[in-house]
């Protein structure tokens, strides 16, 4: 057999055995590998009501309670902040913690109050939240909610079983 008769040989071979088997190794390898986490942080797309970078930021497996940036505050923290619903859902339906307590005992129930996401206070507590939760000072979601005149807030927190911290 001339050197271009096995060469061509050796070839087809190669196509044939080899070369399905090697691009079937690196379909699976690649169908295995988490894309890495997107450049801005879960907490800071949650505050800023970036969707779909949360999004990646839970396929590609990070943290969803973990405190950012210099208040340490949670990516459910920020979306309940500035009324990201979406994110809220997103965030909940990825186990975040509706009851974690950052910055002096703020929940993300205590995060509505401010700017009046009753939807999303609803949300909260329908997924756990404890109405009555704490700040260090002794601040409940209510007293929060009256202190800042939020009549509504307050309205709908009472209305949940809210109590300030002097009916408890």
């Amino acid at each position: 057999m001339t050197a271009p008769k096995r060469l061509t040989k050796r070839h087809d071979v190669f196509v044939k055995l080899i070369s399905p088997t090697l691009l079937a190794a690196a379909w699976l390898a690649g169908c295995a590998t988490v894309p890495p986490p997107p450049s801005l942080a879960i907490w800071e797309a949650a505050e800023l009501g970036r969707v779909e970078v949360v999004r990646r930021h839970l396929v590609a497996g990070t943290d969803v309670n973990a405190g950012g940036g210099i208040t340490g505050l949670t990516a459910l923290h920020q979306a309940a902040f500035h009324g990201h619903t979406a994110i809220v859902r997103l965030l909940i339906g990825a186990g975040a913690d509706v009851n974690a307590a950052k910055r002096r005992g703020e929940t993300p129930l205590h995060s509505t109050v401010y700017w009046g996401h009753r939807e999303i206070a609803g949300l909260l507590i329908a997924n756990g939240a404890v109405v009555n939760a704490k700040r260090e000072n002794g601040q409940t979601p209510l007293d929060w909610a009256v202190q800042l005149g939020a009549e509504d807030m307050a309205e709908f927190f009472r209305s949940q079983g809210g109590k300030s911290w002097k009916e408890q």
